[in-house]
């Protein structure tokens, strides 16, 4: 019946944002650990690359969540 879409921002460490993307699924069926460490190389290289993230071990993440609103017929 209805969506609202909510914006927020989550202030987050690092090695917690690197923590979660270690449990993507394209981490998680990477062939070997050579193959994670440069996926996650990978990650630390965008991390640096960023003005907003570069040389922090905390920074902002902007989040969307879409809530949907149903009522039962």
């Amino acid at each position: 019946m209805r969506r609202e879409e909510v914006r927020w921002i989550e202030t987050i460490s690092r090695a917690h944002y690197r923590g979660r993307w270690l449990t993507v699924s394209s981490f998680l069926v990477a062939d070997d650990d050579d193959e994670r460490a440069a996926m996650v190389a990978d990650l630390e290289a965008v991390l640096e690359s960023a003005l907003d993230t570069r040389g922090r071990e905390e920074f902002e993440l902007p989040q969307v969540t879409d809530v949907f609103v149903y009522r039962r017929a």
